[in-house]
């Protein structure tokens, strides 16, 4: 028993090691990935262009580097995700605040004080902050075949951006969960990337998500 107490401890600890060292610089390497062994494509600046990428690919990698039958290339996909209803929750937007604020005051100042506040704590929960998950937590984020946008897909909704629009800010942590803030430019819309995903590159991600560049293209070598 003491054993499998230990073992069990011993597994926790060496996990977290092994996160704090990945997430130590978060936009340098989002996380380790099977598919991220792919190591032999080579992705430099445009000499022709200072906001180009260009992603050299060696021809029997050319399968793995295509827009497939989807007509997009998969960057980042966090599937497993979709399947959380519980857990922790996504910061709030600004309106969501103001509104959570609002009924509080409201119930505060009604005759039945703790029954509404109660009730306003249920929307929070169930409404607000779920909702808020389902609209902000990324699953899915790829590049359209006109290499100048990509496709980002929530739990609950689809968006199109420009590649210079979307941009990484910062990291933060929600529970044992740590994800990289992306905001962007022209709606001010805050999406977060958990860092427990598949990422096909991690520079190319990076790269993308930097705000530097407006397009990529692929030369199959």
């Amino acid at each position: 028993m003491f054993n499998n107490l230990f073992s069990s401890s011993r597994r926790v600890f060496n996990k977290s090691t092994i996160r704090i060292t990945l997430f130590r610089d978060l936009k340098r390497k989002f996380c380790q990935s099977n598919l991220n062994k792919v190591s032999k494509i080579e992705i430099i600046n445009d000499p022709k262009d200072s906001q180009s990428i260009v992603v050299k690919i060696p021809k029997n990698e050319q399968n793995v580097y295509n827009f497939g039958l989807t007509n997009d290339f998969a960057i980042y996909e966090n599937f497993e995700c979709v399947k959380e209803n519980t857990g922790n929750h996504i910061p709030l937007n600004k309106t969501n605040i103001l509104l959570f604020g609002g009924l509080t005051v409201y119930a505060f100042y009604s005759s039945s004080f703790q029954l509404a506040l109660l009730i306003q704590f249920y929307i929070f929960n169930k409404f607000l902050l779920k909702q808020n998950r389902k609209l902000a937590e990324i699953v899915y984020i790829s590049l359209l075949p006109d290499f100048e946008s990509i496709y980002i897909r929530t739990h609950s909704m689809s968006f199109k951006y420009e590649i210079d629009s979307l941009k990484y800010e910062n990291t933060i942590k929600l529970g044992k969960e740590t994800f990289a803030v992306l905001k962007d430019k022209n709606s001010k819309m805050t999406f977060y990337m958990n860092s427990v995903g598949r990422i096909i590159n991690v520079e190319l991600l990076n790269k993308i998500i930097s705000g530097d560049y407006t397009k990529v293209s692929f030369e199959y070598i």
